[in-house]
């Protein structure tokens, strides 16, 4: 490898050696015109002609002004793309951190969801444990009344008549006192199918009666309701009977105002 390189290099000379010369004298070119910005040889320079008076520069010295110069610019260029290639880095940090952040929210709603759906279980097992007890109280009475009907049956198919005679006292005994249970005892209000939202937040409601309407109405003043006080907030209806504005004659029209709330300005 080290005799290619030794062979590499004076080849390399030799070519750069034949490219630096005038292509006129095939001179080697030395001299640097500084009013044309041409490189020349010294033939050029000393007996050309075409460049009497101008100002000339060693050659060398011009090329290592522009080698030096080109070294800068990389230099510079090299530190701008470290500069590019560490915002790039920081970039993809950033992207790295908003993705972390991100499933981070996400593990919290999750879990936060999961909680809610277990409270939503607990509500639907207490429900379901309640609806159980009625259905279990009524499946009791209703075997007790299949059972005794069976055995009424049994009685009246398989007695005499005076067998029949003699039990019908305790047989109606019997029937007295289930009767003695009302069957109102037996009906159970429903359980509501409703259950408690945390994702929805309950609302606060309120109504707003307007008595002598059409005596409010030909007087075309406008209604105010009381005042609906929620989350430190205070609002109350605006109406006019008669419309206000273009309606008015035509439609009922009604402004919900906020009479009080906080002292900065909403966004």
């Amino acid at each position: 490898q080290i005799d290619s390189l030794q062979l590499t290099v004076p080849s390399k000379a030799r070519e750069d050696a034949d490219k630096d010369r005038c292509e006129i004298h095939h001179e080697k070119l030395s001299v640097y015109c500084a009013s044309c910005k041409k490189c020349i040889c010294h033939q050029c320079a000393l007996w050309g002609g075409m460049h009497s008076g101008h100002t000339f520069k060693p050659l060398d010295e011009v090329y290592d002004q522009h080698v030096s110069s080109i070294t800068d610019e990389v230099a510079a260029l090299r530190r701008r793309l470290m500069e590019l290639i560490s915002l790039v880095q920081e970039v993809e940090r950033n992207v790295e951190s908003l993705r972390e952040a991100k499933e981070e929210r996400v593990r919290e709603i999750r879990n936060a969801v999961e909680l809610m759906i277990a409270r939503l279980d607990s509500q639907l097992k207490s429900k379901l444990l309640t609806l159980m007890g009625q259905k279990n109280s009524l499946t009791q009475e209703t075997e007790l009344l299949e059972s005794l009907l069976q055995e009424v049956e049994h009685q009246l198919h398989s007695c005499s008549r005076s067998e029949l005679i003699g039990k019908s006292g305790d047989l109606l005994q019997m029937f007295n006192q289930v009767h003695r249970k009302p069957m109102a005892s037996f009906v159970t209000p429903p359980i509501p199918a409703d259950f408690t939202s945390e994702i929805v937040p309950s609302y606060d409601t309120s109504t707003f009666c307007i008595t002598n309407f059409s005596m409010l109405r030909r007087k075309a003043d406008p209604v105010y309701s009381e005042a609906l006080k929620v989350n430190g907030l205070s609002w109350r209806l605006k109406v006019y009977p008669d419309g206000n504005g273009v309606v008015r004659g035509n439609y009922l029209s009604v402004f919900l105002e906020l009479t009080a709330g906080l002292l900065e300005t909403s966004k």
